[in-house]
């Protein structure tokens, strides 16, 4: 696929099925930026909507596999068709950040993940090296299964020229025992439904850490890796 997704705007189907994601490709509109939908792991388009430009928020899917992306709900797709009709996106809680940051955590908001409020978020950004007042939200979400350990996700503002997801200068501290610390090397992290300390790191490694050292249990590195285009199978190109 010769463009670019976006990761924090993209959703999988409750099944595990389908991708939702926002693209934007350097090709003339109408296909410049859209919504696409396909079944996973292909990324052929049954369904997309043109947008037009990158100011648009992540996609959606409900419990019951409904889709909602940034249009009207009940917009028909300009491109392809979709088994149910588009339904409403879920409001972001309120936040002085905004609308913008908080599309950024829209996913970890839909998968347990919940705002601090003013003395979490500082205390957060203090445990983050060079934090200031760049700190735009601090986001808390508890290990399954042990409501003593969490992860504490700091958004401290954006960063477009290096390598962060979309740009979001994320940075990630695991607490156990009242006290955080930093997850050192990790672009992204959560937990699974196991609890167990799932992080993709910004040398482009996905690992499985030990809680209470941090330390990688499992690791696979996917920075040497190159595409092999291949044409998708006839069951990933239709309903």
């Amino acid at each position: 696929m010769h463009a670019k997704l976006y990761p924090r705007r993209c959703a999988v189907s409750p099944d595990g099925t389908l991708l939702c994601a926002f693209v934007l490709a350097s090709r003339p509109a109408p296909w410049d930026a859209y919504y696409a939908v396909s079944k996973l792991p292909w990324l052929t388009a049954l369904a997309a909507w043109r947008i037009g430009s990158t100011w648009a928020p992540p996609c959606q899917f409900h419990d019951d596999g409904s889709l909602a992306i940034g249009v009207a709900p009940g917009t028909p797709p300009d491109h392809g068709s979709l088994p149910k009709p588009l339904t409403a996106l879920t409001p972001y809680p309120p936040s002085p950040a905004g609308p913008f940051a908080m599309g950024d955590v829209a996913g970890e908001l839909r998968r347990g993940w919940t705002l601090l409020d003013g003395a979490g978020q500082a205390r957060a950004a203090a445990s983050v090296p060079a934090a200031s007042a760049a700190v735009l939200l601090a986001l808390r979400r508890p290990r399954p299964g042990d409501a003593g350990t969490a992860l504490v996700l700091v958004h401290a503002g954006h960063d477009f020229a290096g390598h962060a997801v979309e740009g979001v200068e994320a940075h990630y501290l695991l607490e156990r025992g009242g006290e955080q610390r930093l997850l050192e090397g990790a672009a992204w992290a959560d937990w699974d439904g196991q609890g167990r300390l799932l992080v993709t790191t910004r040398d482009g490694a996905l690992e499985v850490r030990d809680v209470a050292a941090a330390a990688p249990l499992w690791s696979h590195d996917l920075a040497g890796m190159q595409p092999d285009p291949a044409p998708p199978p006839d069951w990933a190109t239709r309903w």
